[in-house]
């Protein structure tokens, strides 16, 4: 099979954990055989990510010194394409007249919802649910919008190049990751999202899904699927999902972060 991995924009220095799990599907598919390319940002193309929207190059400079050590861990069969390479399939483009939340969210380009992914990068960044829609924010999401239309164009013109049987990448929420999922479905490419989650004892595992990993249909499939197999007897299952709840009302940490550790139960927050 002919994989093309897509890696992050984002600080490799600050988030290593998301990109080595990339690298890791990269080798492993390698090492079973599979003709695996890896695109990743060289820095040449763009000095902008969601995580340096200041476009510091030094910043830059630091997160390409780590990406090379990174990089250099590949299986020596695995093809790396930069970025760079196909800045001619970029396209020239306006700013959008963003008035409101909605405005932002129905923004698509070549088939992509990148004003859902733009929106949803800036969520987890700042967790404000209420921005303002001042100068600021607007020139903020337009300089955001600015970055994901371009790489639509890239991403768009690496798959239809290289033909590939399956197209992956990280998450499939961001700015980095929705216009390759969406470019690849528009498409009628086999997808792979790379992720984490927590398992029983709350210890972080990879995991590869066929579907976006917040499909909730898709992951209500899956659910019915585990409730239903023989894995486990049901009075184990029930223990499981018991303890699950239970930890939930109770404060106890059941997977990812505990939002409620510092609530005093019956009490606002002192701000």
């Amino acid at each position: 099979m002919k994989y093309i991995i897509f890696s992050q924009f984002e600080c490799s220095f600050l988030y290593s954990g998301n990109l080595t799990i990339t690298l890791d599907y990269a080798n492993e598919m390698a090492e079973q055989g599979h003709q695996v390319s890896v695109v990743y940002c060289d820095s040449k193309l763009h000095q902008t990510c969601w995580h340096n929207m200041s476009s510091d190059k030094s910043i830059c400079r630091i997160c390409m010194k780590y990406k090379r050590l990174l990089l250099k861990q590949l299986n020596h069969n695995i093809t790396l394409i930069p970025t760079s390479t196909y800045k001619n399939s970029i396209e020239s483009h306006e700013e959008y007249n963003l008035t409101t939340i909605e405005s932002l969210k129905r923004i698509e380009y070549r088939g992509v919802k990148i004003g859902y992914a733009v929106l949803s990068s800036y969520l987890t960044l700042s967790r404000n649910l209420n921005p303002l829609f001042d100068k600021d924010f607007i020139d903020y999401m337009n300089k955001q919008l600015s970055f994901i239309r371009d790489y639509t164009d890239i991403a768009n013109a690496i798959i239809k190049d290289t033909q590939p049987d399956i197209v992956a990448a990280y998450n499939a929420r961001f700015v980095f990751s929705r216009p390759i999922i969406d470019t690849a479905e528009k498409l009628g490419i086999k997808h792979l999202c790379y992720e984490t989650m927590y398992n029983l004892e709350n210890k972080q595992v990879k995991i590869a899904y066929d579907i976006t990993p917040h499909s909730v249909e898709g992951n209500t499939a899956i659910v019915n699927k585990l409730w239903e197999s023989e894995l486990f007897p049901i009075e184990h299952k029930i223990k499981i999902s018991e303890q699950f709840f239970y930890n939930r009302r109770h404060s106890i940490k059941a997977g990812d972060k505990l939002y409620v550790k510092d609530q005093i139960l019956g009490m606002l927050p002192e701000d």
